[in-house]
């Protein structure tokens, strides 16, 4: 499979507008808990940055801290593309990529994607 042609992941900086909504509803499921559980989603929103190159792939985000995590193409294990019903609903997605860490979590999660199946084509095709 190769991706359209269309399709430029380095024009993916941000997460689509749509993640902030998402980010807003799954803090109303957490109840009471709302204003604790709706601040670290907004800024984790406005923060959170992608970058595509040649090379390989970053992800940043975090106002009192920082975090970055940058993964190398050739690292790249295994892609998944995941839904919740919410997700499916507002047309987002969450690009889940994984190495050989160990880890049972994905190294890197790409949150508030709208061309879901374009990217991890892309991932699949810079792995290999």
């Amino acid at each position: 499979m190769t991706p359209a042609p269309s399709f430029d992941p380095r024009r993916i900086s941000r997460p689509d507008p749509k993640l902030q909504t998402y980010y807003l509803l799954v803090a109303l499921a957490g109840g009471p808990f709302y204003p604790i559980v709706v601040l670290p989603l907004l800024f984790k929103y406005h923060t959170l940055e992608y970058r595509f190159d040649d090379a390989g792939m970053s992800m940043s985000w975090g106002v009192l801290f920082r975090r970055e995590s940058c993964l190398t193409y050739r690292r790249s294990e295994d892609i998944h593309v995941s839904r919740n019903f919410l997700q499916r609903w507002l047309g987002l997605a969450t690009v889940s990529v994984q190495t050989a860490s160990g880890a049972a979590t994905p190294e890197m999660m790409v949150e508030g994607i709208l061309e879901a199946e374009e990217l991890r084509d892309y991932l699949y095709q810079q792995m290999r």
